[in-house]
């Protein structure tokens, strides 16, 4: 079984994380997808590194 994490600062108002979901599924449909978070500020390395930091583990 594949455990998939998601985090990114697409936000959730369009489109973007479920075409992107979709298309993991369409490659492997067993996949399990984990968002993490979608609210990272745009282009914030710093503030992506602490969550990624603070939850990888549990994965």
């Amino acid at each position: 079984m594949s455990v998939i994490t998601f985090t990114s600062d697409y936000g959730l108002v369009d489109h973007r994380v479920a075409s992107v979901k979709g298309k993991i599924l369409t490659l492997n449909e067993q996949a399990t997808i984990v968002d993490i978070t979608h609210n990272i500020q745009a282009y914030n390395l710093l503030q992506t590194a602490y969550i990624v930091r603070n939850s990888y583990s549990y994965f």
